[in-house]
């Protein structure tokens, strides 16, 4: 026996697929899963086909979705209405959830303090990147200098940054290429 009290997952789980197609008015082939779609009015009887989990696409109009989503769109009504209709097909209660304006304000508010921490969070972790991608670029110059240099002391070109004649007051042979 069900739950006399169940949320709206378990209340839509409740209700055979095919027993609610044959409820709102679709001509079903339990057998194949198929049948027209009433919802946009085709005459395919293959187009409309649903799954034992209770998921359902129609091929031709492009819609699908949940039961809940099926009797939301053939009745034109809220979740919480659909959810009502599942639970009286069903033969269960469903409690649906009164909250003072109060608790939806601070749901709110709440909600929009994640959404700001998260924005925060991201903002921080882009910057994070960007530096990162920085020093990765920073230190493929010095790379490149350093492979630069060295290339340029295996040719026996002089480098200034081995020892600066200037710098150390001294003579720079050229045939030694040290400083004296």
């Amino acid at each position: 026996m069900p739950n006399p009290t169940a949320d709206a997952r378990e209340i839509a789980g409740l209700v055979p697929m095919g027993h609610l197609l044959e409820f709102v008015g679709f001509e079903v082939n339990e057998r194949m899963r198929r049948c027209a779609c009433i919802l946009h009015g085709g005459s395919n009887p293959t187009a409309f086909s649903w799954t034992e989990g209770g998921l359902w696409r129609c091929h031709s109009c492009g819609q699908g979705g949940d039961r809940i989503t099926l009797v939301r769109t053939i009745k034109h009504c809220s979740f919480s209405e659909a959810i009502c209709f599942l639970a009286e097909l069903a033969g269960v209660e469903y409690r649906r959830e009164v909250r003072s304006n109060t608790a939806v304000e601070q749901a709110k508010h709440d909600w929009q303090s994640l959404r700001s921490d998260a924005e925060l969070l991201i903002s921080a972790y882009k910057k994070a990147w960007r530096e990162a991608q920085n020093t990765i670029l920073q230190l493929e110059r010095i790379r490149r200098s350093a492979g630069n240099r060295l290339d340029a002391i295996h040719r026996g070109a002089k480098e200034r940054w081995l020892c600066e004649a200037e710098s150390c007051g001294k003579r720079w042979p050229k045939s030694t290429g040290k400083c004296l």
